[in-house]
């Protein structure tokens, strides 16, 4: 087996959002339904390109109910795992920022395709969600850690 060299995540939304042709880049979450209307609509209607992530969990491939889809979407971005912003007139805006943000763990512990990882794989994974919520301007509790 070939160890792969760490590197850090790219954020693809400054790739993206300084693209010439872009006009209109949002994420979106099937746990927010409104939001995500909201969104297309905007997306369908803007002159020029436009690019929508949506997170769609899958009970099957991530080993969860079926029944708790709604709620493994949620709980995404309530652990700020996924975010909700929209890029339109040059300008980057987050739609949804939790009130208070749950531990990344609390997330990664109800899907069974995170089940092999420990603890200090959890806590890594929570510091990359608080570098990345921090280059959005949403404010990270210090005790939002993996446990």
């Amino acid at each position: 087996m070939i160890a792969c060299k760490p590197v850090p995540v790219k954020e693809w939304r400054l790739f993206i959002g300084g693209h010439p042709s872009v006009q209109y880049i949002a994420t979106a979450s099937i746990g927010y339904p409104i939001d995500l209307m909201n969104k297309v609509r905007k997306a369908l209607n803007c002159e020029g390109a436009a690019f929508m992530p949506i997170h769609t969990p899958c009970p099957k491939g991530w080993g969860f109910p079926a029944n708790k889809t709604i709620e493994t979407a949620k709980l995404a971005v309530e652990t700020g795992m996924w975010t909700m912003w929209e890029y339109e007139n040059g300008a980057y805006k987050v739609n949804i920022e939790p009130k208070k943000l749950r531990p990344v763990s609390q997330y990664l512990e109800t899907q069974d395709r995170f089940n092999h990882l420990k603890a200090e794989h959890k806590a890594k994974i929570q510091n990359l969600v608080n570098q990345k919520l921090a280059t959005l301007g949403i404010k990270v509790a210090a005790k939002a850690v993996a446990g």
